[in-house]
């Protein structure tokens, strides 16, 4: 018994390890795609419309190690490769050597693990339109701003347009329009004739039939006695209100609308 236990432990010792290290590698290949993906993300965005430089590549090694420091997962010369053509598009080539553990006993020492990705910037047709208020009140500056606001206005739409130009490529198109923001707008001739209403209905009140009356009110005197004296002479004084005639509205049957008043022209 102990022989043949001894003999099928081997064996175990392979499935197990064999299952160990591959986890292994599944993680370390993960992660070390994630980095390269990272890497040339960064280098393709802060390449712009430029060439590659050594500016550009020292941002995307940035990414690879920020995603991927060295010995991770105690792997050992790990390092990220690039190529980029006339086309801009970035390509990379990342791989790290990953130690083995208990495969180690059966002759396999090292895993070497590889990666390869991409990155490149697409910017397809666009139209752009641009709503800018221009009213008065853009004349003024904001606490603690130097430059009013219609200067930062100018300022953040051509920063804008900057930033679109240097990114699109040679076949991409992208139109601009504006359009000035005050009390009113001027459309034009963009409104067609047809989508303006001749007539209309609208919702309106019409009489119950309640008879209203004609009441009057008589006048009233009053006298205010709540004088305090304080010297000389003292002296009351009276007012008369004057009566109020209130005259009730018509309740000609002519007045009453039905379905609400129309609007012509």
């Amino acid at each position: 018994v102990t022989i043949i236990s001894a003999a099928g432990l081997v064996p175990l010792i392979g499935m197990l390890g064999g299952a160990m290290e591959a986890s292994r590698g599944y993680l370390v290949k993960t992660r070390l795609q994630q980095a390269c993906d990272a890497a040339v993300l960064g280098g393709r965005k802060a390449m712009g419309a430029s060439a590659w430089t050594d500016n550009t590549r020292a941002t995307a090694d940035s990414f690879f190690r920020s995603n991927f420091p060295t010995n991770k997962y105690g792997t050992s010369e790990s390092a990220i490769k690039y190529k980029v053509g006339t086309d801009q598009i970035v390509h990379a080539d990342a791989n790290a050597t990953l130690p083995t553990t208990l495969m180690q006993l059966f002759g396999v020492k090292t895993m070497s693990m590889a990666a390869s990705c991409d990155a490149k910037l697409e910017l397809p047709n666009a139209d752009i339109m641009f709503v800018l208020d221009t009213t008065l009140s853009m004349t003024e500056k904001n606490p603690g701003d130097s430059i009013t606001r219609i200067d930062a206005l100018r300022g953040s739409v051509q920063s804008f347009y900057k930033t679109l130009e240097d990114a699109k490529g040679g076949g991409t198109k992208v139109r601009y329009g504006f359009v000035p923001y005050s009390s009113t707008v001027n459309v034009g001739m963009l409104l067609k004739r047809d989508w303006l209403a001749d007539e209309w209905t609208y919702q309106s009140r019409s009489p119950d039939g309640t008879d209203y009356t004609t009441e009057t009110t008589s006048g009233t005197t009053t006298t205010y006695t709540a004088w305090r004296y304080v010297s000389g002479s003292k002296s009351e004084t009276s007012y008369t209100v004057p009566p109020e005639n209130c005259t009730a509205p018509t309740t000609d049957a002519t007045h009453r609308v039905t379905n609400g008043p129309k609007v012509n022209g």
